[in-house]
């Protein structure tokens, strides 16, 4: 199985009931629960790092010698150099770890039993200016395949307020354009449905009539690009030429707020932690994440 390593007869004594020998098994668990790919990295990611501190530290390296307190202090190391929303993430998947290691015996009681998470404050997002916005939509305007694509992407978001992910996951036969509707994959291999305007299924349906000339046209990935499918990385880089350009974050020059969200009255925005560790305020039929 790819990315875990098998333990043979010649590995070292000194490796039983490590948390880098256990850290393979609970990879075999995650993937044996059928979990995402995002969340066995992220979770893996976390042990990964919890190792390296405790080495760097000189403390136990035996899952069984870990006591709360070399927790607690590998988060506050953490909650110096990252965002709160991002520790939070890693606790939870050391939380998982250390109950799987007691569920499976190697050890008699979690450290983390009694702990709670780091809290992570609330910190409400600006929104994009109306003005900023239309010339965005502008920048889109034209005929060429990518003018097509980058309108469709910009209208759905606005429409849907779906994750990066979920937007990159869609294929063909996720969209119809005749109900004005889209199932998206959620986070747990979940899937709901989203509904979006008339001007989105315009837009889309312009952009699938040019994929038909395109050389790729046939795969069921719905956002294209001339080498191939769009990646999650690839739709957080992508820059409409305008005179308002988006950053790599998806943000315009000059300006700290986000392209995919505008203010509309009546609307109840929440915040909650991303998958990539950061906050996210989202809103029906908003996102402030491309």
């Amino acid at each position: 199985m790819e990315g875990v390593r098998v333990i043979t007869s010649t590995d070292s004594v000194g490796e039983v009931g490590s948390i880098r020998r256990l850290a393979e098994s609970f990879e075999v668990s995650l993937r044996a629960r059928n979990l995402g790919e995002r969340t066995i990295k992220t979770s893996l990611e976390a042990i990964r790092l919890f190792t390296a501190f405790l080495e760097a530290a000189g403390m136990p390296m035996e899952v069984s010698a870990m006591t709360r307190e070399h927790v607690e202090a590998f988060l506050l190391h953490e909650l110096e150099r990252v965002s709160a929303s991002s520790v939070h993430i890693r606790y939870r998947a050391l939380q998982q770890f250390f109950c799987w290691a007691m569920e499976d015996g190697e050890v008699s009681a979690s450290p983390m039993e009694n702990m709670r998470p780091p809290l992570v404050p609330e910190q409400p997002v600006p929104v994009i200016a109306e003005e900023k916005l239309a010339a965005l939509l502008k920048a889109c305007a034209g005929t060429r395949f990518e003018d097509r694509r980058d309108l469709a992407i910009i209208r759905f978001l606005l429409d849907t307020g779906v994750r990066r992910s979920e937007l990159v996951a869609l294929t063909v036969e996720d969209v119809d354009l005749r109900l004005r509707q889209a199932t998206v994959l959620r986070k747990g291999r979940r899937t709901r449905t989203v509904a979006f305007g008339h001007k989105t299924a315009q837009a889309l349906d312009r952009y699938l009539r040019a994929c038909d000339r395109h050389r790729l046209g046939f795969k069921h990935s719905l956002w294209l690009r001339l080498s191939g499918p769009m990646t999650d990385n690839g739709i957080a880089r992508r820059e409409p030429r305008s005179s308002t350009p988006m950053s790599s974050s998806g943000q315009t020059s000059g300006d700290s707020r986000r392209p995919h969200r505008r203010d509309r009255p009546g609307r109840r925005t929440t915040t909650s932690a991303s998958t990539s560790g950061g906050a996210i305020a989202r809103s029906a039929g908003a996102s402030i994440m491309l």
